[in-house]
């Protein structure tokens, strides 16, 4: 993922990419709207640059601006994406798309980078290009999540009920706080499965703007709507063929298509708009939601029936304060993660584990995953993590100042408050405030309580 400031480096970036042979950049918004193009728009899109921007990716795709939009791509994966994009202005381009993401791992904006490939030489490029790309996936696809951290009474419980069930056509209704794994156990399901070999789809029913949504799930038939691709367009369904269909936050889907899906799960078959054909659909299905779905069927905001049809394996994921257990196994997996993506042997004492296990986490895993990695970033720039403790007598006078006289009982209890407040908002838990300070775990307490709980 990208993690640099577009405002303040959006001209180091582009020159750098201009460098490495794109020709052109657009960005867009959290919401697939389009708010900067860099070059050649009317070329390379077949639209003015007031025709491009301050429209969304989903609509310009349906318009047929491009035959498949690399925005639309990286909001309905959440991941960035490499792909060949074919324009209105009939150019052929590599597009290469990067989601750049916040502290709680939502889309802030999406870079887009392409280069044109249509000619001959270009094209050359791409297939070799094309042969790179493939060989890295194969590489990427052996690398399956083929385990669930379980070290908790409540994951061992999930986890046999998962592999109990990994090769069945059972629906999954995965229910969770945001960030507590939801996507990673619905692609173990599908790539432990005898599926693995067919698509897995993300389906995310909040990304989708509504009004376009039955086109992305369902698809169009030629001629079915002005601005439609001439040929059609298969929708996500119909693209997972044998493979498995994640949709997550089902919860914010559109009563209007609630019907449609509902259908389409009872009699296995749905039609494109625009046809009268019956497409039979042969995929899995998993469900994920951080909504209390019973909550909006009482509101009238989630159909009852369809509530039911998907609940026949409803699978609670506890967030990650209420499974402590786990965390050793989560921080073991993302040290070694990051430390193999950055080229780094970032250490975590068993100190700092048992630290980390008494944080209560309200991102779940997803808050986890981002203090391992900083720790891994940062590690360059401070070494080994230090605590601030000056070593010796001469280096306290940089730490205290007086600047008057008083007792000396009140002076010490006063810089002792000071102290504690100082570790307490540092430090998380009263473990790493006495290893700051150099004191009992128990005086810790005991002091805390004196000063701040009177």
């Amino acid at each position: 993922m990208l993690s640099f400031d577009l405002d303040d480096r959006i001209e180091e970036v582009y020159s750098q990419i201009l460098l490495s042979g794109y020709d052109n950049i657009t960005v867009a918004n959290s919401e697939g709207i389009f708010i900067k193009v860099k070059n050649m728009c009317k070329d390379y899109f077949g639209v003015s640059e007031d025709e491009f921007v301050g429209q969304n990716a989903f609509y310009l795709e349906s318009k047929g601006v491009f035959d498949i939009s690399a925005t639309a791509e990286v909001m309905r994966r959440k991941r960035e994406v490499s792909l060949i994009q074919r324009t209105k202005g009939d150019r052929l381009l590599l597009v290469k798309s990067y989601p750049i993401m916040n502290s709680n791992n939502d889309i802030v904006e999406i870079v887009n980078f392409s280069k044109d490939v249509t000619s001959p030489e270009r094209l050359r490029e791409i297939l070799d290009l094309n042969n790179l790309l493939l060989k890295d996936y194969q590489t990427k696809k052996k690398k399956k999540h083929n385990e669930l951290f379980a070290e908790s009474e409540n994951m061992k419980h999930l986890k046999e009920v998962i592999n109990a069930v990994i090769n069945l056509d059972t629906i999954v209704l995965l229910l969770g706080e945001t960030g507590t794994g939801k996507s990673y156990i619905a692609r173990y399901i599908h790539e432990n499965s005898n599926r693995s070999d067919s698509p897995f789809v993300t389906v995310n029913c909040g990304a989708i703007p509504s009004n376009l949504m039955e086109s992305e799930l369902f698809g169009y038939e030629r001629g079915s709507f002005t601005g439609g691709l001439k040929e059609g367009k298969k929708g996500l369904i119909e693209m997972a063929g044998n493979g498995t269909i994640l949709m997550d936050e089902i919860g914010d889907m559109p009563l209007e298509l609630q019907v449609k899906l509902l259908h389409l799960l009872d009699n296995r078959e749905f039609t494109r708009i625009g046809s009268i054909s019956r497409v039979e659909v042969k995929a899995r299905f998993i469900f994920a939601t951080n909504c209390d779905l019973k909550e909006l069927v009482r509101l009238g905001k989630f159909r009852k029936d369809l509530y039911y049809r998907i609940s026949v394996l409803p699978v609670e994921i506890l967030p990650l304060r209420e499974r402590h257990k786990d965390i050793p196994l989560f921080i073991d997996y993302f040290l070694k993660l990051y430390n193999e993506k950055y080229q780094k042997e970032v250490k975590i004492t068993q100190d700092d584990i048992e630290d980390m296990c008494q944080n209560i986490y309200p991102g779940n895993i997803r808050e986890l995953m981002n203090i391992i990695e900083r720790k891994v970033i940062l590690s360059q720039l401070s070494g080994n993590e230090q605590v601030g403790t000056p070593k010796d007598r001469e280096n306290i006078s940089n730490y205290v100042h007086v600047d008057g006289i008083c007792p000396i009982k009140m002076a010490v209890e006063e810089l002792e408050k000071q102290m504690l407040t100082m570790a307490k908002q540092k430090y998380r838990t009263t473990r790493g405030i006495s290893k700051a300070l150099q004191i009992d775990q128990s005086t810790v307490v005991k002091k805390m309580n004196r000063y701040f709980d009177e």
